[in-house]
């Protein structure tokens, strides 16, 4: 939840991850991490296509570990 941007995020890739979610609730697990797959993708096509926007440059960053 820290690395939430203050844009929405393309209709398309809200789509994508919306089959992420019905696909793990069906237990269809590798279907989600397709989806996935596509959404990241979807995201960094449109930050090519919009350089500088806002969220753009870290959502490209390493991806840091997670503490509880």
């Amino acid at each position: 939840m820290d690395d939430q941007v203050n844009r929405p995020a393309p209709r398309d890739v809200t789509d994508a991850l919306d089959a992420s979610v019905r696909d793990l609730e069906s237990g269809a697990v590798c279907d989600a991490i397709s989806s996935q797959t596509e959404a990241r993708r979807m995201l960094a096509d449109y930050d090519r296509a919009h350089p500088g926007s806002p969220g753009s440059a870290g959502r490209n960053s390493p991806k840091r570990s997670r503490t509880a």
